[in-house]
């Protein structure tokens, strides 16, 4: 499966979830109720086509997204999944740790820490190592170094847009819209379109609050923008506080 539709594909099945991931709605008895409710209304297949996938498949969707959070969805926007290994077993890591243990024979083995004075210096013998050993040719690797192995099968790897990767990481979450166009983010309140008046919409945002977006039906971003305008949600307190 190429990168681009397993990230269309990811993203498919999370717009099925989504409305669970901040509670379940007001308009459902149980989460059951709901998958029913979202395999019956159905999503468009990246290729096209209008799926109605199991109740099952998406009570197993979400419960992956349960299990992965945020970085899940993080991992679906870019075409990847999260993979966890069981503790103790470096088996299923392999090659990291291979590559931990070449580091620790070859670099830490040599090194006097007494000839660093400074984190910057020692960084950067770091970086010189891990640069000759990525450039050096290994019999392993048919007369190829590292470098030159990892460049041959560019197929294999998935660069993202320098443009797209601010809107990538963008944090998510979804609210509901009051009757007068208002969004409640860490009590404080930020308006938008009219259009989106008592509906429950999905926002990106940056982690500093700086830009903060609706996502569209069509997964377009589009900006607040008044998000530099806030308004402080009132609190009540008793008399004596």
């Amino acid at each position: 499966m190429k990168q681009e539709s397993a990230q269309d594909i990811a993203l498919m099945r999370y717009s099925m979830i989504s409305p669970l991931i901040v509670g379940l709605p007001d308009e459902y008895r149980s989460r059951e109720d709901y998958f029913r409710a979202a395999s019956a209304r159905g999503a468009l297949h990246p290729n096209g086509s209008f799926i109605h996938p199991a109740p099952t498949s998406i009570k197993r969707w979400y419960q992956h997204y349960q299990k992965s959070g945020f970085y899940g969805l993080l991992a679906a926007r870019i075409g990847s999944t999260v993979h966890y290994d069981q503790p103790y077993t470096p088996t299923q890591k392999a090659r990291v740790e291979r590559w931990f243990r070449t580091m620790k024979d070859q670099w830490m083995a040599g090194l006097d820490m007494r000839d660093f004075h400074t984190l910057e210096e020692l960084r950067g013998s770091l970086y010189t190592y891990v640069n000759q050993y990525n450039q050096k040719i290994h019999s392993s690797l048919n007369g190829k170094s590292p470098q030159e192995r990892y460049f041959s099968e560019p197929d294999c790897f998935h660069r993202l847009p320098e443009d797209k990767i601010d809107q990538l990481f963008l944090l998510e979450l979804e609210r509901r819209v009051s009757i007068d166009c208002v969004v409640t983010i860490d009590h404080i309140e930020y308006e938008v379109d009219y259009r989106f008046a008592k509906q429950r919409i999905k926002l990106r945002y940056s982690p500093d609050m700086e830009f903060i977006y609706v996502v569209e039906a069509d997964g377009t971003l589009t900006p607040i923008e008044n998000a530099d305008i806030k308004r402080e949600k009132p609190r009540l307190y008793g008399g004596d506080d």
